[in-house]
C-alpha cells in the first residue's frame, strides 16, 4: 500500500520501507469511517449525557469512575454495533448499484 491519498485508515500501521506501509487489518476506507462517525455521535452524546446526569464526574481511577463505565460501556458496545451495522448495509448496497 503506497502512502500520500486518504482514500483509506490504517489502524497501527507498519512502515514496510519508505512511503510504504502495512497492517494485520484491512484498511477501512475513510468515507467507511466518516459514515460510521456520523451514525453513531448522536447515541454517543445521548449516552454521555445520562453518564454525567446519573454519575457526575467521578474522580479517575475511583470505584465510581469503575462503578459509571461498568454501566455506559455496554450502551456504547451497542451504539457502535448498530451503526457499524448500519453503516456496513450502506456501503453493501452502494456497491451494489455501482
Amino acid at each position: 500500500m503506497e502512502t500520500g491519498g486518504l482514500g483509506f485508515l490504517l489502524f497501527n500501521p507498519t512502515v514496510i520501507s519508505p512511503g510504504k506501509c502495512g497492517s494485520a487489518r484491512e484498511p477501512i476506507p475513510a468515507a467507511h469511517y466518516c459514515c460510521f462517525a456520523r451514525e453513531i455521535r448522536p447515541g454517543v452524546r445521548q449516552a454521555v449525557r445520562e453518564y454525567e446526569a446519573r454519575f457526575g464526574l467521578p474522580s479517575p481511577g475511583s470505584a465510581a469512575e469503575k462503578e459509571a463505565l461498568r454501566w455506559v460501556m455496554p450502551r456504547l458496545e451497542r451504539l457502535a454495533d448498530s451503526a457499524g451495522t448500519r453503516v456496513d448495509e450502506w456501503w453493501e448496497s452502494r456497491d451494489a448499484r455501482e
